[in-house]
């Protein structure tokens, strides 16, 4: 296994997830946690729940890795342009993610830096979550907004 990433019981990944670990980065799956296709760029820490459910296409993200100034942005391609080492290291601050238990991703969503999402908690489909989600919380949207609360019962349907 590689350093930085562990996985419980029965976690698993499908076809086509990437994790995108730097140096300081720590990768951590939940016991039966499942991470479909998604796309993890961590340079701090990425914790995903047991039974986490991360549907194909979602991004998770603990840093931008990219500077948001114009200048910055063509200071960086100039200097990787015709060079093999591509890897963006800007000294960007890094920021935690964490995806609670029993979490559902759907797909094509993107997870940005310092975000928690609590127990038991959805995400619709192709929403970015930039804040904090409350446990038993559908959110959506772009940003993502809550739209309904569950009971918080793990078996029921809310």
């Amino acid at each position: 296994m590689p350093v930085g990433f562990s996985a419980g019981r029965g976690a698993s990944t499908y076809l086509g997830t990437m994790f995108d670990v730097g140096e300081r980065g720590r990768v951590s799956l939940g016991n039966f946690a499942l991470v479909h296709g998604a796309r993890v760029i961590c340079d701090s820490a990425v914790s995903i729940g047991d039974y986490a459910l991360i549907s194909w296409n979602v991004v998770l993200m603990d840093s931008y890795r990219v500077p948001a100034g114009v200048t910055e942005r063509r200071a960086l391609l100039e200097r990787i342009s015709g060079t093999s080492n591509r890897h963006l290291e800007w000294g960007v601050e890094a920021r935690p993610i964490s995806i609670g238990r029993n979490v559902w991703i759907g797909f094509d969503s993107c997870i940005l830096p310092g975000v928690t999402i609590g127990e038991g908690s959805i995400v619709g489909a192709r929403s970015v979550v930039v804040e904090d989600v409350d446990p038993y919380t559908v959110v959506a949207g772009n940003p993502a907004r809550a739209i309904r609360v569950l009971d918080g019962n793990p078996g029921g349907a809310g």
